[in-house]
């Protein structure tokens, strides 16, 4: 069977990107290979997603899928966006961050806006 590593530490997200995978590859996790995530340090989903792609793809001899997300909010110029998972640990979990949010568009008196989230994917082959 055909192998291929689901570059993210982030439960729920290996299995969103595991069901759109073939049944034909063995998804395999970085955690069970015992391979830690690198620091995203890109300006941009896709810059960073490149980075784990890369990055996890060092470690194995088969195809590396990574990703990178966000909640981007227009009001809020596009922010949290590729911060929205720093901006939950750092308020201690991801409802606690929402809180905040809502609070300083509440601040800004923004009663409805355009939230979207980002989800980019990056597929690196190896040779």
């Amino acid at each position: 069977m055909k192998k291929i590593l689901i570059g993210t530490h982030n439960k729920g997200k290996f299995k969103e990107i595991s069901f759109l995978i073939s049944n034909k590859y063995r998804k395999i996790s970085p955690i069970s290979l015992k391979i830690k995530s690198p620091k995203e340090t890109g300006k941009t989903f896709i810059s960073n997603s490149k980075i784990k792609a890369i990055f996890f793809s060092r470690f194995v001899d088969y195809p590396v899928i990574s990703d990178d997300s966000g909640l981007c909010i227009a009001a809020l110029n596009n922010r949290p966006g590729i911060f929205s998972a720093r901006l939950a640990k750092k308020h201690g979990s991801f409802l606690k961050a929402m809180n905040f949010i809502l609070k300083k568009m509440k601040k800004k008196k923004i009663e409805k806006q355009l939230l979207y989230v980002v989800y980019h994917l990056l597929k690196i082959m190896v040779k």
